[in-house]
């Protein structure tokens, strides 16, 4: 019965697996591959008319391989979102999308040729197609039941979304946009304040725990961000500003210390950009003319609290004029300035806006959550995630979960931070690296500044079923008139 339901859905078994047209195709020319390889590497064979004959053969497989790629996508991938059977359509798109980036983008491979004739945008529009389709279809928001969320963590429900940059080049590390599914998780609403941390740095100093540090941890590490130092601690160091100047191992020890752990690149971006996709946080709102704080953000709180109660001319010194040009000086309204530094991590302002909205000097209400609920998952503090940085690693992401490469020398930073100059750099899909984006491993840009903290994750126990497993429950009476419809001669009994 199963066999069968496989078989109506198109699929086909090879070497005891049950694989979808594309994947066949891709997994039969990948198996051709090989066996050319193997005799082109044998002298011997390759020498005698049988070899080259067989080689021959293959290579026509392999080249029917790909020709019937594109015509299978095109035919398959529709009539299964029709059918509801999206786990099979988005198998059916990345196992394309790979299999183009591998034989084009990242070498000539033995189907460029046939690849190379062909609209690349047509599988982006395709992922999209299946995801329209996907939320049309209220799917994307598994949650388990009666779970309960802490207070500082918010839920982000499990299912597809779009990952990556719509639009990016093949030279971008956020190419290419594709579809990724991520299980139901908690993450923090806020990010790891000064005050929380330094708990975890008290604790560990007097009861050393190596069972939360990473193993590749310097051993006896101090944990002690940067933005404690004396230069920076009048700045960045208040209880409730963000932590900053920490490095990725301080970032892995902490969040097993309050048991939890770091999200990964994957979990970040869906708790940042929804299954909605969205280009920042909020939304598709210009930051630059938003209550984030980043360089231009700042400039219009400034610039908007002056707006609402224009500054006045200061008041001259021991009431006595000193000349005229000190008069005129002395009567130069002062504009506003927004200080250069991380905010309050559950605020939304910076500290001298709030205290003009509680003196009834100015009026805000906006608000900056992503799509879940968190606050400054752009601008304020930069932030680790779990994953090593490579930056051909999304076209050979694994589809469900990913956790990044299993190696490497540094790991994603995401979110843009206070010091951020441009808006590029708050968005969404944005990575950023140690090394390569004027930031260094411990957290800090060139010159020194902390700007690097982070927030945890939660893991919750859920496992998703397939669609398969969903389906596996067969409707007796249905599978008799869809086998009579194939066999009409066939009675009840048969």
């Amino acid at each position: 019965v199963l066999e069968y339901k496989q078989v109506k859905r198109g699929k086909e078994k090879i070497d005891g697996e049950w694989l979808t047209p594309v994947r066949a195709a891709v997994y039969k020319f990948n198996k051709y591959s090989k066996e050319i390889a193997d005799i082109e590497k044998n002298p011997a064979e390759m020498s005698t008319d049988a070899g080259k004959e067989k080689r021959n053969k293959l290579l026509e497989k392999r080249r029917e391989a790909a020709r019937i790629l594109p015509k299978t996508m095109q035919d398959q991938v529709p009539a299964m979102i029709q059918r509801g059977e999206f786990d099979d359509a988005v198998a059916e798109t990345v196992a394309f999308l790979q299999f183009w980036i591998d034989q084009v983008f990242r070498s000539e491979g033995a189907a460029a040729q046939v690849f190379k004739q062909m609209d690349f945008d047509y599988i982006l529009r395709m992922q999209i197609q299946v995801m329209e389709a996907y939320l049309k279809a209220e799917k994307g928001n598994e949650k388990p039941q009666n779970l309960t969320v802490p207070e500082d963590m918010v839920f982000v429900p499990g299912g597809y979304f779009l990952m990556g940059k719509r639009g990016a080049s093949p030279e971008d590390d956020n190419f290419p946009m594709h579809l990724v599914y991520v299980s139901p998780f908690l993450i923090d609403k806020y990010e790891v304040s000064n005050r929380e941390y330094s708990n975890f740095v008290a604790t560990i100093r007097e009861k050393p725990d190596p069972a939360i540090e990473h193993p590749q941890a310097p051993p006896l590490k101090k944990h002690e961000p940067l933005c404690w130092q004396s230069q920076w601690k009048d700045s960045l160091g208040a209880p409730d500003q963000p932590v900053v100047g920490v490095d990725w191992f301080d970032a892995y020890a902490y969040a097993n210390f309050v048991k939890k752990r770091l999200p990964t690149e994957a979990e970040w971006e869906k708790a940042a950009a929804g299954i909605e996709s969205r280009l920042y946080p909020w939304g598709d709102a210009d930051p630059s003319t938003c209550a984030v704080n980043w360089v231009e953000g700042r400039n219009f709180i400034a610039a908007e609290m002056d707006r609402q109660n224009p500054p006045r001319p200061p008041e001259p010194e021991g009431g006595c004029s000193c000349g005229m040009k000190k008069k005129a000086e002395m009567n130069v309204p002062q504009p506003t300035r927004i200080p250069e530094k991380t905010w309050n991590v559950k605020e939304q302002l910076p500290e001298k806006a709030l205290r003009a909205k509680k003196d009834e000097f100015f009026e805000w209400t906006q608000e900056y959550f992503s799509p879940f609920g968190a606050i400054h998952m752009a601008g304020n503090a930069a932030e680790w995630v779990y994953d090593y940085y490579a930056k051909d690693y999304y076209g050979q992401s694994t589809l469900c979960n990913p956790q990044g490469p299993e190696a490497g020398d540094v790991h994603v930073i995401r979110g843009g931070s206070y010091l951020s100059k441009d808006k590029t750099e708050l968005m969404t899909t944005t990575r950023f690296v140690p090394g390569k984006n004027n930031i260094t491993a411990n957290g800090c840009i060139k010159d020194g500044k902390p700007i690097v903290g982070f927030r945890c994750a939660k893991s919750i126990d859920i496992v998703k079923k397939s669609e398969v497993e969903k389906k596996e429950k067969v409707d007796i009476e249905q599978l008799l008139k869809e086998l009579q419809q194939m066999s009409p001669e066939m009675s009840d009994e048969k």
